[in-house]
């Protein structure tokens, strides 16, 4: 019977839990920068609504 190390599936497992990790960090981080995106776009509309309010009446 052929022994593998313990490190060898160590380094596999590490590899594969980083690779996981990194794709739901950058999921992560698109998200946040879609909120921040669209906090910014609701503020500029209020903005325009507001300044097109006081040019019109």
């Amino acid at each position: 019977m052929e022994h593998t190390s313990f490190d060898e599936y160590d380094n596999i497992f590490n590899t594969s839990f980083e690779l996981i990790n990194d794709s739901k960090a950058k999921r992560s981080q698109k998200r946040k920068w879609r909120e921040i995106e669209s906090y910014k776009d609701r503020k500029r509309l209020r903005q325009e609504l507001t300044d097109l309010r006081d040019y019109c009446c």
